[in-house]
């Protein structure tokens, strides 16, 4: 397998980030203000291939976060992608913050939650296996009925910054009384960890795709029907 070279674009809560990377080793990195996103990307990034003698004609593939995020930021990364792909026929790989997040799980069931507005959050349920049991954006206080979709013996990691407003409706308590519980400390995924599961997914996808869209406008997965 040759060196692949790629572009990560990476839309997260206070800045905008974006790397160059030959396979996961990276070249250059840069930050941006969400506010400045739209102004400062291009110039930026065009200096930044320049640096590192690259092209957008000879990048291999675009990893693209596409949420939870900055709603706005959100869709100007992925506008960009959509067109880096179809003016320079560019591959995309779409990355979530909930496939970010799991990677780093080892318990039976991880929890990962993302803050959205003041009353709701972005939750995912999935197992060890990463079947998904849930992924919606919900009101914290149906927080308690959804964690009945999690099997009773299992362990659990919570992870993702929306942990805080789960702990706070499951109660401290609920927490300290329950070894099964691990609560990590980590909050959104590094730049690499987006990058690293992005060319996983690029070297494993059957089909190219030329389009992302942001999580927010996909369909939720429903819990499972009980039999």
């Amino acid at each position: 397998m040759h060196n692949l070279r790629s572009l990560t674009m990476y839309p997260g809560y206070s800045n905008f980030e974006f790397g160059l990377f030959q396979n996961q080793d990276c070249l250059l990195q840069e930050t941006i203000s969400t506010k400045q996103t739209a102004a400062d990307f291009l110039p930026m990034l065009t200096t930044a291939l320049q640096k590192t003698d690259l092209s957008l004609d000879n990048l291999d593939y675009c990893t693209v976060f596409t949420g939870p995020g900055s709603f706005t930021t959100l869709r100007i990364s992925v506008a960009f992608a959509n067109g880096f792909a179809f003016a320079k026929n560019i591959p995309l790989v779409a990355v979530t913050g909930f496939e970010s997040l799991v990677q780093l799980c080892t318990t039976d069931i991880s929890v990962i939650s993302y803050r959205a507005l003041s009353n709701e959050i972005y939750l995912s349920i999935r197992t060890k296996e990463q079947t998904i049991l849930l992924e919606t954006c919900v009101q914290t206080k149906n927080i308690p009925l959804l964690m009945q979709t999690i099997p009773m013996q299992a362990t659990i990691t919570f992870i993702g910054n929306g942990t805080p407003l789960i702990i706070e409706q499951l109660g401290n308590e609920y927490i300290r009384n329950n070894p099964r519980i691990i609560i990590s400390p980590i909050q959104e995924p590094t730049l690499q960890q987006v990058t690293a599961y992005g060319e996983q997914q690029f070297l494993q996808q059957p089909t190219t795709s030329y389009v992302v869209q942001p999580l927010y406008s996909q369909s939720p997965t429903p819990p499972p029907q009980k039999q």
